[in-house]
């Protein structure tokens, strides 16, 4: 089963220190990530970190040199994320973006442990 990148990853990635290193050696194994993963980390890398354009794009291309393409944001991927969020009583919010169609029975969320 190959890990799927949630937002923050991407973002401990662009930082220094114990999380950004955990999360890049995280991205070297590869794994996938959502068309949504990108918008938020374009969202925050502006808004919370003050990145220019041009640091987001090379940020983005980093990391999809790394990764499986992106998956899109579909109706079934909602409805996975959905069903998942129920059955295991996660947070929706934090899981939609991990229920890609291919993956949506047996995903994992891959972040660094909170320290």
């Amino acid at each position: 089963m190959s890990a799927f990148f949630d937002t923050n990853i991407l973002v401990y990635a662009q930082q220094a220190g114990e999380k950004a290193d955990r999360a890049r050696a995280l991205f070297a194994t590869g794994g996938k990530l959502s068309v949504q993963v990108l918008n938020e980390f374009t969202s925050v890398s502006r808004r919370k970190h003050g990145k220019d354009w041009r640091e987001i794009a090379e940020a983005i291309a980093d990391a999809l040199s790394l990764v499986d393409p992106p998956q899109p944001i579909t109706l079934d991927l909602h409805n996975a994320a959905r069903s998942l969020a129920e059955y295991h009583s996660l947070s929706f919010q934090r899981l939609k973006p991990a229920a890609t169609r291919s993956t949506a029975r047996t995903c994992r969320m891959a972040a660094p442990s909170a320290g």
